[in-house]
């Protein structure tokens, strides 16, 4: 988008943000204030740091001091829909494709917030606590946080209390009821000796068994601003990590999001080759979303390491940082972000995690726009529908004689130049008879063939139960962009 050329040759002399902001910072920000105190927001500093980012970057929106006041409302309620997440039970460990606790095996749904240690730091306890009531009501199961990052939010090991604050956050999460995914460093620059910083933290984990899902040595250790991590020093730092610490699922790192997963996989298969140390296995698919799949081909990806990667023995794989939300294709769509989780789980991912701006910034609060209630809603109606191991049953893609819906093989206008109809993917995973499946991207409609047992249709929109029956049905685009069909 652009900004509005029209809108500025008419109003730029009496309502331009940015001007307002430059020449007198301190009248913006008491105009902020004035508009958080009218709308019933406590999380001023917040909605101030929101605006000044609109301003600067994202002007083809708030160009008007007037839209971006406007775009301060009050924080959606949560009320009644804390959810039914799965409680803290016993040792965390892998099984099969799937984390297990005392009460069995499942697939976990994470959400990053990579500043969680600096929310606790700075003891802005509205932002940890809003972030809390809406993980809640999105029944995510799991946090991700980094250790160390140099960004605003960060952490840096040497400061004093470092560790102190380590688990504070520790306890903050297991006292919510979350479980952690805790990467333990991005930046190598912050760390001075990285076999003791990595032996503080496995015996830190050790102490959490219960809560930590899973630990991660570093974030994309090839990406040039995190050092880059050398290979073998990685697979080293995951060695000594489990001489430490026996028991707590560990990963290395994943490398950075290409195009294609065909570009990056031997450099996956390189990083994790003949490493014994680990048992979960992280990847940041790519995100590219510029084909007529839209939104559906980033969507898609954990496909590609349904059967995990070749010269390593971990069964446990994680969509741990797939496209940001604010950036995938239409934005912040509802569909897209069930899909996420839905479609990984369906893939064989024991953990996808749900990445957004405000994941990696704490400037923006989560849980304030109507797409974030949206998302909670949906969730709250169709992820109790889903079996908790369905990362270990099989996967199967349409043509496979072992797919629910056979016949949707001939309606993947992705694989047809210039289809007019039907689903981008539709992967299922099957145990026995029982069958879960994700029409994923549909344009226009999409048709069920008849089945000789019952299935039921949610949409990934409303999350409401749409078709009940053993068909034939039609499904279309105009209801939801995507379904799930429980068989």
């Amino acid at each position: 988008m652009t900004p509005d050329y029209e809108w500025f040759v008419k109003n730029a002399h009496e309502d331009d943000a940015w001007e307002f902001m430059v020449q007198d910072l301190h009248l913006f920000e008491e105009s902020i204030r004035g508009r958080c105190v009218f709308v019933g927001r406590t999380d001023v500093q917040g909605c101030i740091n929101q605006a000044k980012w609109r301003v600067r970057f994202e002007p083809h929106l708030y160009a008007a001091m007037t839209s971006i006041l406007e775009g301060i409302q009050p924080l959606p309620s949560y009320d009644g829909e804390r959810g039914s997440w799965r409680e803290l039970d016993g040792p965390l460990r892998t099984q099969d494709r799937c984390f297990r606790d005392q009460a069995g095996p499942f697939s976990a749904w994470g959400i990053g917030a990579f500043w969680l240690p600096w929310s606790l730091k700075n003891d802005n306890r509205h932002h940890f606590d809003r972030f809390i009531e809406w993980a809640h009501a999105c029944h995510f199961d799991s946090v991700r946080f980094f250790g160390s990052h140099d960004w605003h939010g960060g952490c840096d090991p040497s400061e004093p209390g470092y560790w102190d604050l380590m688990t504070r956050t520790l306890d903050a999460l297991q006292g919510a009821g979350l479980r952690a995914e805790v990467t333990l460093a991005s930046r190598q620059k912050l760390i001075k000796d990285d076999s003791a910083y990595v032996r503080e933290w496995a015996e830190l984990l050790r102490a959490y068994e219960d809560t930590v899902l899973m630990a991660e040595i570093a974030n994309e250790s090839q990406h040039a601003d995190n050092g880059p991590w050398d290979d073998q020093r990685i697979r080293k730092l995951a060695h000594i990590f489990r001489e430490v610490n026996p028991g707590t699922p560990l990963a290395l790192s994943s490398p950075c999001s290409t195009l294609s997963f065909s570009k990056m996989e031997p450099t996956l298969i390189d990083l994790y080759r003949e490493c014994s140390a680990n048992d979960v296995v992280t990847c940041h698919f790519p995100r590219a979303d510029n084909s007529t799949e839209g939104w559906g081909r980033w969507v898609r990806q954990p496909y590609h390491l349904y059967s995990g990667i070749a010269g390593n023995d971990a069964r446990v794989m994680v969509s741990n940082e797939p496209q940001r939300w604010d950036r995938s294709h239409g934005g912040r769509i509802v569909e897209a972000a069930m899909c996420n989780v839905l479609n990984g789980w369906v893939c064989g991912m024991g953990l996808v995690n749900h990445h957004d701006q405000q994941s990696v910034f704490p400037d923006h609060p989560f849980g304030d726009q109507e797409c974030d209630r949206q998302l909670a809603t949906v969730c709250n109606l169709v992820l109790p529908e889903i079996p908790d191991d369905l990362a270990n049953w099989k996967t199967v893609r349409t043509g496979r004689h072992d797919h629910p819906f056979p016949e949707l093989v001939n309606h993947h206008y992705a694989f047809d130049e210039g289809g007019t109809h039907g689903t981008s993917r539709a992967y299922a995973a099957v145990r026995g008879e029982e069958s879960v499946c994700v029409l994923t991207r549909v344009k226009d409609y999409v048709p069920l063939e008849e089945r000789d047992r019952v299935f039921r249709v949610l949409s990934l929109r409303t999350g409401e139960e749409v078709y009940y029956g053993q068909g034939p049905v039609m499904l279309h685009e105009k209801d939801a962009q995507a379904f799930v069909v429980i068989g």
